[in-house]
């Protein structure tokens, strides 16, 4: 799967997430079981680590946003921003990288 089967954000309409079965593609270590929500800096999808028997929350970033350096920039620095807090009230970064085809994510706590 690349890229260009995800349909990024343009005047022609709204940016659709990757349905389940292509970030399960992308993400194979995950059992996806649903998306979670989206908005303006991505989508967000809830995964079981197999490895390490736990839910989890993956945000990705639409790919046409990639192309954007500030904003894949501002995406890479939340995330490092969140890997070094640890509080009750903010979730836990768990991972964060660039798959095969340049979608930008984050693997973070899930929380009910």
């Amino acid at each position: 799967m690349t890229s260009e089967n995800i349909p990024a954000a343009s005047s022609h309409g709204p940016w659709h997430p990757p349905t389940i079965e292509e970030i399960q593609a992308l993400f194979p270590q995950y059992e996806i079981v649903g998306l979670l929500g989206r908005g303006g800096m991505g989508a967000v999808y809830k995964g079981w680590q197999r490895s390490l028997d736990r839910f989890v929350a993956i945000k990705i970033l639409p790919p046409g946003r990639t192309d954007d350096s500030q904003y894949a920039e501002r995406f890479k620095q939340e995330a490092r921003s969140m890997a070094k807090l640890s509080h009750p009230g903010i979730v836990a970064v768990f991972d964060a990288g660039e798959t095969s085809d340049g979608m930008l994510y984050f693997v973070m706590e899930f929380i009910e």
